[in-house]
């Protein structure tokens, strides 16, 4: 059985598709475009909002299509049904979707992104819970036509029944349990609840707080002069903290998050040894891994400019003689314009000049055309744009640098911790190497984590005692 839902979110439109795109979450053979190129999408997105002059608002519309964890289905075939889904879909009809199906969770789920104008009219994207209820029907058709199960209403794919909720009023009531069901767009209520139930986890003190809720486009109203706390979504919509109370039985007044910031700073201070060892050990991975990419790209870039130097040599030697040739030309022609009737023997070496110039520019160029070719660029025009990718390796060199000096930081905290190091427990190992492979997907590399692993030995045993230390590798 599959389940649709409609995924709120602040998040740029180019954020959403890199993410659904990521390598470690799906591969090319299940991203498909529709009206667009999955190579170009953001593009010609981008460049349908302002061709009818609507950039603002909301940029896209998101959707997920999930198969129960023991749907009998493979990755290939959830891709196909996420396609015909889009394609028999009225109110598809006219705008840019991207589908990509991923592979990295326990169940199948394919990411529908819509742009938010049509490239046919201009027309805004709208959706009504009839809509909603019209892509369901459309997915439930499908699921039938290959043989699969239907969610029944009211239950999750799981067989589960939905969770209630709790609200001030019974339309309230209604309205949050609709969105919650998914026959409903999110409200901002639901949004606001969300992220404070998410920060107030994460934050140890008011600033950080306010700093968690702003990465999820909430701000908040916290006045020492005042009781209540008011929480403040991007379009400026207002949630009080007795109204989360209420309709969601959410503690988020200040009482109760002074109260849970304590108990997270607590947690912290409880970090227990192996986590900080597991911490070094992701962090020298990555250390290494990111290394490694820098080397590659170092080479790269280094045969590259060597190659856009010879050329750059080879064409202005070239563009230094054609330049002679055609100076000695336009004096020879002027030469031979002044020439009387009888000069023939004049005129004759003076013609036989030129033509020699003439064929010896097109040797030239066809010279250099084959020293181009050489190096497997088809025009001129071609070197231009290797330049261009020679820049983008050294902008991406340096965003690589900034990522080794964060966890080259974040490996030195860790060092310096106040603890005595124990036996590395073989239950942190494996946590790492989990985390490591959310982080990297198919780059992960057994090898490479063991040289990390003495990497990390290393550096500790250049700051401590070898017997202060007691590290074992497994």
């Amino acid at each position: 059985m599959a389940i649709i839902k409609a995924i709120s979110s602040h998040a740029p439109i180019n954020t959403v598709i890199d993410y659904v795109t990521k390598k470690e979450k799906t591969n090319e053979k299940l991203v498909t475009g529709i009206n667009c190129e999955v190579s170009t999408a953001k593009e010609e997105m981008q460049a349908t909002k302002e061709l009818y002059g609507k950039t603002g608002g909301r940029t896209y519309k998101h959707f997920v299509q999930s198969f129960a964890p023991d749907e009998k289905i493979d990755y290939q075939t959830a891709h196909e049904i996420a396609t015909k889904l889009v394609e028999s879909t009225s109110c598809f009809n006219g705008y840019e979707v991207l589908v990509a199906t991923h592979q990295d969770r326990n169940h199948i789920h394919s990411h529908l992104v819509v742009n938010s104008v049509s490239f046919e009219d201009g027309k805004k994207f709208q959706m009504s819970s009839k809509d909603l209820q019209y892509i369901k029907d459309i997915s439930d058709g499908l699921c039938k036509e290959y043989g699969l199960s239907i969610c029944e209403k009211g239950y999750s794919f799981d067989g589960a029944k939905r969770q209630s909720l709790v609200a001030w009023t019974k339309e309230k009531y209604q309205y949050l349990k609709s969105v919650i069901s998914g026959e409903k767009e999110n409200s901002y209520l639901h949004n606001i609840k969300n992220a404070v139930s998410d920060s107030m986890l994460k934050a140890t003190d008011v600033d950080e707080f306010k700093k968690e809720l702003e990465t999820h486009g909430v701000t908040v109203k916290w006045k020492d002069t005042r009781k209540n706390i008011t929480y403040i979504d991007s379009d400026g919509k207002k949630v009080r903290d007795t109204s989360l109370k209420k309709t969601f039985n959410l503690n988020a007044d200040k009482e109760s998050l002074l109260k849970q910031f304590e108990e997270n700073r607590e947690k912290q201070r409880n970090i227990s040894i192996t986590d900080y060892q597991k911490r070094c050990i992701i962090s020298q991975y990555k250390i290494t891994a990111y290394r490694d990419v820098q080397d590659v790209l170092s080479n790269n870039i280094k045969s590259q400019k060597q190659v856009v130097e010879n050329i750059h040599n080879k064409m202005n030697r070239a563009e230094k003689s054609i330049f002679n040739i055609q100076e000695d030309i336009k004096k020879w022609t002027k030469e031979l314009e002044s020439c009387s009737k009888m000069q023939i023997s004049k005129k004759h070496d003076l013609q036989e000049k030129i033509e020699h110039g003439n064929a010896l520019i097109e040797t030239i160029v066809d010279d250099r055309d084959k020293f181009i070719s050489n190096y497997n660029f088809s025009s001129v025009e071609d070197v231009g744009n290797m330049q261009k990718n020679i820049e983008e390796a050294e902008a991406f060199a340096e965003k690589i640098e900034l990522h080794i000096e964060t966890e080259e930081t974040l490996l030195k905290s860790y060092l310096d911790t106040d603890c005595k190091w124990e036996l590395l427990e073989e239950q942190t190992i494996i946590s790492a190497r989990n985390e490591l492979k959310d982080f990297f997907g198919n780059d992960y590399n057994e090898a490479t984590l063991q040289k990390s692993l003495d990497d990390v030995v290393t550096v500790e045993c250049e700051s401590r005692e070898m017997d202060e230390l007691g590290v074992t590798m497994k």
